[in-house]
C-alpha cells in the first residue's frame, strides 16, 4: 500500500512538474502549431500568447515577406528548428530604399517577478539590420530591451556590443543566438549565448516594469535565406518557487485522494 501511494505521489509530481512549464506561454513553427506551414498576420500556434502581426513594407523597388521553412545551406540552423523548420522574415532593397518586414506578438499574460522568457535567433549574413525588440507593453510601447545585427557587429541595450562573427568556418554555416530575460523586482536578468561565437555569451541587467511583448524585425538585407532572419521557440515559464509549489500541492491533492481510496 504504501509503495502504490509512493507511486500516486512521484506520478503527480512530475505530472505538474513537467506540465508547469508551459502554463505561461509557449509557441514554436511546427506543423502541429501552423497546420501546412502558414504563417500570416493573425495566426497563433502556441499558447499564452496573442496573434501575430507582419507589418512590412516592399519600399520603392524592394521586397519583404515571412514565412515557415529551412535555410538551404546553413548547417549550424538545426538546432533552432522545431520538426526542421523555423519562422522566417526577410526584406530587401533591390531599386530603392524602404523595404522592412516586422513579426510583433504580445504576450496573452504579464509576467511575474521570476518568470522567464526565452527565445533563440539565427542568422548568416550581416547585411541590412535585423534582431528584436522588446517591450513593457502588450500593444508595443515602452520598449526596454533591443538586441541588434549589422556590418558593424551586435549591439543591444545598455551599451551593450561585440564585434561581428568571422565569415570562413562560421557565418557561412549560419549563427544560431540563444536568450533569456528573467523578470527582476527592479528589472530583468539577461543572458545570451551562442555555441558559434563564444565572444556572445554576454549577460547583464536592466530596469523595466515588465516585458509584455516581443517584435522581430529585419530591413534592407538580402541574399536569400542567408540574408533572412530566422527566429523560434518563444517561451515564458514561471520561476521556480511556482512550479514548485505545484508540484508539493499535487502530492497534496493526490495524498488525500490515495488515502480516501485505501481507506474504502
Amino acid at each position: 500500500m504504501k509503495k502504490a501511494l509512493l507511486s500516486t505521489f512521484i506520478a503527480a509530481a512530475f505530472a505538474v512538474g513537467s506540465n508547469s512549464y508551459a502554463l505561461i506561454a509557449s509557441d514554436n513553427a511546427s506543423p502541429a502549431n501552423y497546420p501546412g506551414g502558414t504563417w500570416a498576420g493573425g495566426s497563433n500556434g502556441g499558447s499564452g500568447f496573442g496573434a501575430w502581426s507582419l507589418p512590412g513594407s516592399s519600399g520603392t523597388g524592394g521586397f519583404n515577406g515571412a514565412y515557415i521553412g529551412t535555410a538551404a545551406g546553413l548547417p549550424n540552423y538545426s538546432s533552432l528548428y522545431t520538426d526542421g523548420v523555423a519562422f522566417s522574415i526577410y526584406a530587401g532593397d533591390t531599386t530603392g530604399t524602404g523595404a522592412f518586414q516586422d513579426a510583433f506578438r504580445p504576450f496573452s499574460t504579464g509576467m511575474s517577478v521570476g518568470d522567464t522568457f526565452t527565445h533563440s535567433i539565427a542568422f548568416s549574413y550581416d547585411n541590412g539590420n535585423k534582431g528584436f525588440d522588446l517591450y513593457s507593453g502588450t500593444d508595443g510601447t515602452g520598449q526596454v530591451f533591443s538586441f541588434n545585427i549589422n556590418n558593424t557587429g551586435y549591439s543591444w541595450s545598455g551599451g551593450g556590443s561585440a564585434p561581428m562573427t568571422t565569415w570562413p568556418g562560421v557565418r557561412e554555416n549560419g549563427v544560431v543566438i540563444d536568450f533569456s530575460f528573467t523578470l527582476t523586482p527592479t528589472g530583468f536578468d539577461y543572458a545570451i549565448g551562442s555555441a558559434q561565437d563564444v565572444g556572445l555569451t554576454q549577460s547583464g541587467s536592466l530596469a523595466a516594469a515588465s516585458i509584455g511583448s516581443v517584435k522581430y524585425y529585419i530591413s534592407g538585407a538580402g541574399g536569400g535565406d542567408p540574408g533572412n532572419l530566422f527566429l523560434n521557440s518563444p517561451t515564458v515559464v514561471p520561476e521556480p518557487t511556482t512550479y514548485a509549489l505545484l508540484a508539493l500541492g499535487a502530492l497534496g491533492v493526490a495524498g488525500y485522494a490515495a488515502g480516501r481510496r485505501a481507506r474504502k
